[in-house]
């Protein structure tokens, strides 16, 4: 095998490995709700979050 042939290889593979860890970080900052940059997104205050939606109809809604 040439060594560029190696070198090759070596070099997809890490890319490979890279895309990888890339996508599973963001699947992680998504599940914590944060985008790319690591930051949470923006505020969307016509949105109630789930615990002060008051489905239950306690009058806290």
């Amino acid at each position: 095998v040439e060594p560029e042939a190696l070198a090759d290889g070596a070099q997809r593979s890490v890319s490979q490995h890279t895309m990888r860890g890339r996508k599973q970080a963001r699947e992680i900052m998504s599940a914590f709700g944060l985008d790319e940059g690591g930051r949470p997104p923006p505020v969307r205050f016509d949105v109630a979050p789930e615990e002060n939606r008051g489905e239950t109809g306690d009058g806290d809604g």
